[in-house]
């Protein structure tokens, strides 16, 4: 079988048997996306986009409420099917959000925090939803239509700076980052070019609890939060990884700490394990300590 246009290698060869696995062999197109899914952005980036049919997608139920997901989405929707998809992040959440609040959700990916807490602020309460990737839009207003979900408010556009553009990588799946420092990123088989706001033009009234995950764009988010950090004081949910936020953001992991300190936060490790919120006074002890800039955990910012 030739895979993209070329014989795939052993490993190559491996992923479709543990990934991709059965396929049904009347339905060319599933198993098409089940192939792309599993190697766009980590084996062979390639043009293709083939977008979701009503036959692709599933329900999958979170606290009485209907998430709908891809199935060909390896990425993210196996994992919250399967259960392991950041279970100390949504227990801080469930634990947090309370009826009438707001929470904003940027990089709201397939919806999985917007669906939820919008069961929990409820029918008073307000959920601000940000997410650039037009299928997991789909998805998520597709979640909040069977919910019932009228407080979800969705904006399809990625948070920066200031208003303008931004080239990201994107195919089939439901991850996906800015391209950043590259000149012809335009050109890149996976780029989609998107429009772009900062969270202060796009979010009005009280805000209570802000997710971010981004995929190294954080600091980018947050330089265009800068009223509401300081003026609503929310607690901060930010994804963590050195390598992104550096490559991407172009801000240093220590500079990226320090600024929340600044801010008059303090910070906290979310635990994977065992869920709890493990303070962080000193960042540059806690880098030492951090291993690999490839490593990837969750911080929680609060307002002092």
């Amino acid at each position: 079988m030739t895979v993209y246009g070329t014989d795939p290698t052993i490993e190559q060869v491996q992923t479709l048997v543990d990934t991709v696995g059965a396929v049904d062999p009347t339905d060319p197109v599933a198993t098409w996306r089940k192939i792309v899914a599993a190697f766009d952005h980590h084996h062979v980036p390639t043009p293709f986009t083939i977008r979701f049919r009503p036959k692709d997608i599933a329900e999958v139920e979170i606290d009485g409420a209907t998430l709908m997901i891809d199935t060909a989405d390896i990425s993210v929707s196996q994992p919250i099917v399967d259960g392991t998809y950041e279970p100390h992040l949504l227990a801080f959440v469930r634990g947090f959000l309370k009826p009438g609040m707001t929470f904003v959700d940027v990089g709201a990916n397939v919806g999985l925090y917007s669906v939820l807490a919008a069961g929990l602020v409820g029918p008073t309460g307000r959920v601000v939803s940000v997410e650039p990737n037009s299928e997991n839009c789909r998805l998520l207003l597709t979640s909040a239509a069977r919910n019932r979900q009228n407080q979800i408010e969705l904006h399809p556009l990625a948070c920066g700076t200031e208003r303008g553009h931004a080239v990201i990588r994107t195919a089939l799946g439901s991850n996906g980052g800015f391209i950043a420092g590259v000149d012809d990123a335009v050109l890149d088989p996976t780029a989609m070019v998107v429009a772009v706001a900062p969270l202060d033009e796009l979010v009005s009234g009280s805000v209570d609890l802000i997710k971010v995950d981004v995929e190294g764009a954080e600091a980018l988010v947050f330089a265009g939060a800068e009223r509401i950090l300081s003026d609503l004081r929310p607690t901060v949910i930010s994804e963590f990884q050195p390598e992104m936020l550096r490559r991407v953001s172009g801000v240093d992991a220590l500079d990226y700490l320090q600024g929340w300190i600044d801010r008059y936060y303090d910070i906290h490790h979310c635990h994977r394990e065992t869920h709890e919120l493990m303070g962080i006074p000193n960042p540059a002890a806690f880098l030492a300590n951090y291993g690999s800039d490839l490593r990837i955990e969750d911080l929680v910012m609060r307002p002092r």
